[in-house]
């Protein structure tokens, strides 16, 4: 039928971008209707057809959708997003209903018959949104150094709730402070400036970028509040994971140098085009991991540091997540909140 109503003689490249166009199309005028139909409710999958959307992160509008999820595709090393048209319930437990499991069985959000052990509940950047996160098994990972054993998330959706496009940083984070430091520290990690349009490593989607960015800022946020708990007596901020008392996030001098230099507006506008609009309502997928490299970015030969081999959580806090290394992108993160000071 899609067929029959495509204009005569076109080529096949046009013909394709007229059918994804359509799609698009079709999907902004679904999504548009949810916002319509069910504005400040919640969509009970009974209530529906259940769907999963394809839905790109960065056009999201402002406002409340009612669930997000996000599928590993290793055809392009991305994760395809997707808005969900209803809310997965939370079950007494606190994970997902079994009927709601099933559906996004059906729907390709949940792999059929998917390890439970491999699946974590977390939450978005600001704590506000519950997840449901499923790893892989794990597997050995390249780097210019020895070979690591690494997991990575394969899915994540929300739940319980609606998700909030235009959520904002916690209450209990000095923002300002905050957003200065995690320009500063993207900056100077190379997550701002690599591709020409994108700023991501180049040939990196948007999503994985994205998540590798969160991962890094999570992790700056996992150190600030164990500083915060060390340091009292002395006062800290944001800026005190990058330098001052304790561990420091990286003490080279190239680091610090393009960490304190002055930042390019075009930089600046790319950081608050993730850091306003798609940070905050996107799922925790390294937990709560604090250290990381860049695993073909480091000195070659040689071993990788040990830390990055075996994750130490605090040990009333360990699940599948922070009990191995997550790799995101071109980083590996473990959790290392136990011995770090």
């Amino acid at each position: 039928m899609d067929i029959q109503i495509l204009p005569k003689n076109i080529t096949p490249k046009q013909r394709q971008v007229l059918i994804y166009s359509a799609s698009a199309i079709a999907s902004i005028s679904v999504l548009s209707y949810l916002f319509y139909r069910y504005k400040n409710r919640t969509i009970s999958s009974s209530e529906v057809a259940p769907k999963a959307i394809p839905y790109a992160i960065s056009d999201l509008p402002q406002g409340q959708i009612p669930a997000l999820a996000f599928v590993y595709n290793p055809n392009n090393d991305d994760f395809d997003s997707f808005v969900l048209n209803f809310t997965p319930a939370q079950n007494p437990s606190g994970g997902i209903t079994q009927s709601d499991v099933a559906i996004l069985t059906q729907l390709g959000v949940i792999p059929k018959d998917f390890p439970i052990q491999n699946v974590v509940r977390t939450t978005s950047m600001n704590d506000e949104f519950s997840y449901l996160v499923g790893y892989s098994d794990p597997y050995r990972l390249k780097t210019n150094r020895d070979d690591i054993f690494v997991v990575r998330p394969l899915w994540a959706v929300s739940f319980g709730k609606p998700i909030q496009t235009d959520a904002q940083a916690p209450n209990d984070l000095d923002s300002r402070a905050f957003e200065t430091a995690s320009l500063r520290m993207l900056f100077a990690e190379w997550m701002l400036s690599h591709d020409r349009l994108t700023g991501c490593h180049v040939g990196q989607g948007l999503n994985m970028c994205d998540a590798e960015r969160a991962a890094l800022i999570l992790a700056m946020i996992e150190r600030y509040k164990i500083k915060s708990d060390n340091f009292t007596k002395s006062g800290t901020s944001p800026q005190s994971v990058f330098i001052g008392s304790g561990q420091l996030w990286n003490a080279g001098d190239a680091f610090k140098k393009t960490f304190n230099s002055t930042i390019d507006q075009k930089f600046v506008d790319r950081f608050y085009d993730f850091y306003s609009r798609r940070f905050w309502f996107i799922p925790k997928l390294t937990y709560s991991a604090t250290h990381f490299i860049h695993y073909l970015s480091m000195s070659s030969g040689g071993q990788n540091p040990s830390w990055v081999k075996a994750p130490e959580p605090f040990s009333n806090d360990t699940n599948y997540a922070n009990t191995h290394p997550i790799h995101i992108g071109l980083s590996v993160l473990t959790d290392q909140r136990k011995t770090f000071r």
